[in-house]
This record gives structure tokens, C-alpha cells and sequence, in this order.
């Protein structure tokens, strides 16, 4: 059976490009999840399906920490997340629309409380996934973690990057990755497998990916 190596493309996004793109995700009425969340599906349709219209899937994880009981406090390290799975109809039409209808999703079962159903499922869901090995879980995935806690010193100890990756196997997502604001900069890091691309393919859904952040901004 051919191994597929797993691969990473660290990206930074400058605060002048961020912070207008989340200013007008708030005016929208969106988070910045959905919006990152939409600008990635949007990217991967244009280059791996060539813009063809259909549903697409993809993940977002909710943090189950603040519903611990005991509660933890910040010093223990520790993660506890839901992964949860969204389809939307993904076309070369108005991006915040894309936007409003996942992010419309993603409250929805946020508010009745899937994100604990989820978390419950996930084994089963992982079994069944592996046992019948014939289709992928989903298309993207995004883990957006928001301002990490992290200060850029420490003493003599300088910060000058927080980097995560979420695993890249070949049943999970095509394109997975993490984000995180840290610095006044957006951190996002890409995981990939080489059967499924290839590193310009990588580079060109991530320079799409900044385009579209840039066309709705101006």
C-alpha cells in the first residue's frame, strides 16, 4: 500500500491585511471563523475542483474546556475540542453570502448544542470512517483558536511565533489547518498529504486565499 507523506506550509497574515478583514466580517455580522473558514473552501474549489459549483465540506472545532467540571485553571495545559462538520454549496458567486450561510450553520448547531453531541461521536464516527476506508471526511478543516494568551517576552525569553498543526492523514480532510492571532499577526498553518498536491498547488490556494481577504476589503 503506497504511505503518502504528510507536509506543512506555515503561513503569516500581516495586521494590515487582517485587521480590515475582520472589521468588515463584524460589519457583516460574521465571525472571523466563518469568514477564514469560507475564504478557504472558496480557494480549494477554484484550484482542485475548477470552480465548479457543488457542496462542499468542512470542519470547525469548538472549545469544550470552559464546560469542564472541575473547572481547569489556565496554568493547566491541556485541549479539549469538538470537531464538527459543515456542508455548504460552494460557487463563483457573492463570498459573503458563502459566509453567512456557514456561519449561519455553525450558530445554529452551536445553539442547540452539538458541539457535546460531537464530541460523544467522534469515536464512532472515526471507526466507521476507518473501517469502510472509501471516502475522505471532508474537504478543509479549520481549528481557529482566536488571541492566544501568550505574551511576545518573557525575561530574557522573546516570542516570535505560536504555530499548530492538525493532523493530515488520507481519510481526514484534503487541506487542514490551524490558526491563531498572536503579535498583531495571523498565524496560519497548512497540512496536506503529497498524493492529493503538490507544493505550488499548496502555494497557489494559500496566494487565493490572500486575494480574496484583499478583494473584499478594498
Amino acid at each position: 500500500k503506497q504511505v503518502s507523506r504528510g507536509r506543512i506550509l506555515p503561513v503569516q497574515f500581516p495586521f494590515d491585511l487582517v485587521e480590515p478583514f475582520a472589521h468588515r466580517a463584524r460589519k457583516e455580522g460574521v465571525t472571523l471563523n466563518s469568514a477564514l473558514n469560507a475564504a478557504l473552501l472558496l480557494s480549494i474549489n477554484r484550484h482542485l475542483y475548477a470552480g465548479e459549483e457543488l457542496p462542499m465540506r468542512t470542519f470547525s472545532f469548538a472549545d469544550l474546556r470552559p464546560y469542564v467540571t472541575p473547572p481547569l485553571p489556565a496554568e493547566n495545559l491541556g485541549l479539549f475540542i469538538s470537531m464538527m462538520r459543515y456542508t455548504v454549496d460552494v460557487n463563483s458567486g457573492d463570498f459573503w453570502s458563502l459566509v453567512r450561510d456557514l456561519h449561519q450553520k455553525i450558530y445554529d448547531s452551536l445553539k442547540s448544542g452539538d458541539k457535546f453531541v460531537a464530541a460523544i461521536m467522534v469515536e464512532g464516527l472515526m471507526k466507521m470512517v476507518t473501517r469502510f476506508n472509501s471516502f475522505r471526511m471532508g474537504t478543509s478543516a479549520l481549528n481557529y483558536t482566536g488571541v492566544v494568551p501568550v505574551q511576545t517576552d518573557y525575561g530574557m525569553t522573546k516570542v516570535v511565533g505560536i504555530h499548530g498543526f492538525v493532523s493530515a492523514y488520507g481519510l481526514g480532510p484534503e487541506f487542514a489547518s490551524q490558526a491563531q492571532l498572536f503579535n498583531d499577526r495571523l498565524f496560519w498553518d497548512f497540512t496536506y498529504l503529497e498524493e492529493d498536491m503538490d507544493e505550488g498547488m499548496v502555494k497557489a490556494i494559500v496566494d487565493e486565499i490572500k486575494g480574496i481577504l484583499k478583494s473584499v476589503i478594498d
